[in-house]
């Protein structure tokens, strides 16, 4: 590793209050609270299950901190206030869309407008990149392209530019407001679930088939628990899913009655895509735990090639050849997606 702060990212003085910044927005996870407004959590890692709130979990001290902004006159945590804005209009969307979902007949449009969809979208493609999950990620996929073992304030530098180039964020959201919406609501006993990773991908036609990706990809589907009763799909209007039937139901509440089977299927989904953490409003997280001892685990080699071409061609740019623009960290080096799961 070459020696010596070269870069003046690595050098700035940033006088600041350290904060614990969300990769999962609170008021999100908030619509997963039991009635005392706890959140359960199953920490697959540890295998062990407790309680806390939504401040104290799917965070991390400075987590997309930039201290070089600081000699440019910007502030270090301007990518958390953007991301706040983004949150602050998502949260007073989803307030009106969960009691909206719930008494709406089944078949029924919703009446979502044009507004509140692109607001989603950008919330939902923002939430899809943001993640710890995402970061190692997106770390994973330079790796061709870089000559030392990532460190993690490089992979945060590479994850920052990542949410803020509208060559990736403005497409996925594009695509997802694009789609087929169904709201589904679950009137079964069992709550949905969500995670420290809570957009899940699969593979069209293939229900059980759960696989890391972003919306970029062409020939997957995506779903988003809203809160323990309401979940949003969004199917991409090709193949079966671009029928008129289908085509017509965007925006409605699915005329489909959600069993316990089909809720439980989507919380397998919430166990496969975290990255440690599983969330619900119940401390009865047995099924899942059954589940996770046959499920695969690492699916990263599915990760679609549109995403993958994109990231390497980011990494090019991000990482020099002849090695790394700066080497004055004195962190160790990251875990892999491999090795951070239990």
């Amino acid at each position: 590793m070459v020696a010596a702060a070269s870069n003046p990212r690595r050098e700035s003085k940033v006088s600041k209050d350290s904060s614990r910044q969300h990769y999962v927005p609170q008021f999100y996870l908030r619509q997963f609270s039991d009635d005392k407004k706890r959140l359960w959590v199953w920490d697959r890692k540890e295998d062990r299950v407790f309680h806390t709130r939504p401040e104290a979990i799917g965070a991390e001290v400075d987590f997309y901190l930039q201290p070089w902004l600081v000699d440019i006159g910007r502030d270090a945590q301007e990518m958390e206030h953007q991301l706040a804005e983004v949150e602050a209009d998502a949260a007073q969307i989803v307030a009106r869309l969960i009691p909206l979902v719930e008494r709406t007949p089944p078949g029924e449009k919703l009446g979502i407008t044009a507004r509140e969809r692109d607001s989603l979208s950008l919330f939902v493609a923002l939430q899809s990149l943001r993640t710890r999950d995402a970061r190692y990620l997106i770390g994973s996929l330079t790796a061709p392209f870089v000559e030392e073992t990532l460190l993690e304030n490089d992979l945060r530098d590479l994850h920052t530019t990542v949410l803020w180039d509208e060559s990736v964020f403005l497409p996925m959201a594009e695509r997802i407001s694009g789609c087929t919406w169904l709201f589904g609501w679950n009137g079964t006993s069992t709550p949905f679930a969500t995670s420290d990773n809570p957009v899940t991908h699969r593979k069209l036609y293939e229900s059980r088939l759960w696989i890391r990706d972003t919306p970029f990809a062409s020939d997957t589907d995506l779903a988003l628990p809203l809160s323990s009763q309401v979940i949003l799909y969004c199917y991409p209007k090709s193949g079966h899913y671009g029928s008129p039937g289908m085509t017509e139901s965007d925006g409605t509440r699915s005329p489909v009655t959600l069993s316990e089977g089909m809720v439980f299927n989507e919380n397998q989904g919430q166990v496969f895509s975290s990255e440690r953490f599983v969330i619900q409003s119940s401390s009865d997280f047995s099924f899942m735990r059954r589940a996770s001892q046959w499920m695969v685990h690492n699916y990263y080699d599915q990760t679609s090639p549109e995403w993958v071409e994109l990231v390497s061609q980011m990494a090019v740019g991000f990482f020099p050849p002849g090695g790394w623009p700066w080497n004055a960290m004195t962190e160790g080096p990251i875990q892999t997606p491999q090795q951070s799961r239990p």
